[in-house]
């Protein structure tokens, strides 16, 4: 039970964040002179920038439609793990989020109603992100019927989804996916 409440605490938490304790110096180029030799104020390194690996687990709920017309709702869970890169740090920016991230998404689709089987789906996919909005693409596999690609756009909670299933068709599905963000930053 006591494992439980500590879980509770983290997630209700919304994004937590780890700063690394051994943080950069700063870039400092010690053989350049100074740009202004008549300056009386020490010159300033530059911003190392931070590395950011971010990892967040969620749900998501979606309906859409087959090709063929017929309805389908989808609920899941997700867990993507990511990798970015800023070039400067965000001790001054409201968001810790990577510009860019590239990374894995693993998915688990245990409910579904409409055309295709009610077989849990299993995903993986490739992702690429800027900022709030990206793109993944990977393959959806349901045990005992069939497996095929998968593409999804999201832009913030919101996604769009492209399922084939080889042999039983494609479902276009849009939907909310909340995701709880844990983030590892430490300097470049």
């Amino acid at each position: 039970m006591r494992r439980v409440a500590i879980l509770a605490a983290c997630l209700s938490q919304g994004c937590v964040v780890w700063h690394g304790q051994a943080n950069a110096p700063g870039v400092a180029r010690p053989a350049e002179p100074p740009a202004d030799l008549t300056a009386e104020q020490l010159t300033l390194p530059d911003d190392p920038g931070e590395h950011l690996v971010t990892v967040s687990p969620g749900p998501f709920v979606g309906g859409g439609s087959t090709q063929s017309g017929v309805g389908v709702s989808r609920v899941g869970a997700e867990l993507a793990v990511s990798y970015g890169a800023n070039e400067r740090s965000h001790r001054d920016d409201l968001m810790v989020l990577p510009t860019r991230a590239y990374g894995l998404n693993l998915g688990v689709v245990p409910v579904e109603q409409g055309a295709f089987s009610s077989r849990p789906a299993l995903y993986a996919e490739a992702q690429v992100r800027d900022e709030l909005s990206g793109v993944a693409a990977g393959w959806s596999v349901r045990p005992g019927v069939g497996s095929g690609p998968q593409v999804t756009g999201f832009y913030g909670p919101l996604y769009v989804r492209t399922t084939t299933t080889l042999g039983e068709g494609t479902a276009f599905t849009a939907g909310l996916m909340l995701k709880l963000p844990l983030v590892f930053v430490w300097s470049r």
